[in-house]
């Protein structure tokens, strides 16, 4: 049985190299997980129109994936996805 002094590496399905992550944010136990709460919060309940967006803007927008891509850039190799986005039309 699982308890708040249960040690999190005791924790079915928690994968060990990920106990070390916690270890830095000392969440060692399931109290110290519950009793975690993250640095910032952000409000994804508001829904911006995709054609009032900005650009740099973190933001919620609702619509129907049509393509999605991806690329490596080749200086510093990172990932880049890239994704069309239709609106849903409301009648």
């Amino acid at each position: 049985m699982i308890s708040l002094a249960t040690p999190v590496l005791n924790i079915k399905g928690l994968p060990r190299n990920f106990s070390s992550r916690l270890k830095k944010l000392k969440i060692e136990t399931v109290g110290d997980l519950l009793w975690h709460f993250p640095a910032r919060y952000e409000d994804f309940s508001r829904i911006t129109k995709i054609a009032k967006l900005q650009a740099g803007q973190a933001t919620t927008i609702q619509g129907t994936v049509k393509k999605i891509t991806t690329r490596r850039t080749w200086k510093k190799h990172l990932t880049i996805i890239e994704a069309v986005i239709r609106r849903i039309r409301r009648h």
